[in-house]
């Protein structure tokens, strides 16, 4: 198996990891990419695996994705801080993430308990979102330091890319596609 550092603590495992067959843009945002988780990573203060981040378009229909997810670009990872609720590391990440870096931090607290992170859509001009999972393809706005929205609650429902997402992404396939989590 090949691997190459992206960051301090994100590398590609090409046997795995899609970064292999990613188109030269996907590799790029991939970079990008592990360059914000790596920040999310040190405020958090705790290791974050990725569980999902480059997806071929068969891949992404595979599990569900949207047509128009970033994972089809590269520019957006699903990933489980180790060590602490997803609770309390996104109330430490969120408050001090630059709103211009990313452009949706979604937290799945009452499905699979982890996040995606997404690059700035500069298609919708997406920026900075902090959205909590309240229902199958809804979300609401979240405020770090709030509780979560109840699963089922109504109110600031967000569309997300996610919208035909199946509730079953925790695979190898990926790499950033398997950005891989280097030992602490």
């Amino acid at each position: 198996m090949s691997t190459g550092l992206v960051t301090p603590h994100f590398y590609t495992a090409s046997d795995h990891s899609g970064w292999a067959g990613a188109p030269p843009e996907a590799r790029a945002n991939l970079t990008s990419l592990a360059q914000v988780l790596e920040v999310a990573r040190a405020r958090g203060g705790v290791p974050l695996r990725v569980t999902s981040g480059y997806r071929s378009r068969a891949y992404n229909a595979a599990v569900g994705g949207s047509s128009t997810s970033q994972h089809l670009t590269g520019s957006a990872a699903d990933f489980v801080p180790v060590g602490v609720s997803l609770a309390e590391w996104a109330n430490r990440v969120a408050p001090s993430l630059d709103p211009a870096s990313f452009g949706q931090l979604i937290l799945y607290p009452w499905t699979q308990g982890h996040a995606h992170l997404s690059l700035p859509n500069r298609a919708s001009g997406r920026r900075g979102e902090l959205l909590v999972e309240v229902g199958r393809n809804d979300y609401a706005a979240w405020t770090p330091g709030r509780p979560f929205p109840a699963w089922g609650s109504a109110g600031n429902i967000v569309q997300s890319e996610r919208e035909g997402a199946a509730q079953v992404d925790l695979l190898l396939f990926m790499l950033i596609a398997a950005i891989v989590i280097a030992a602490i």
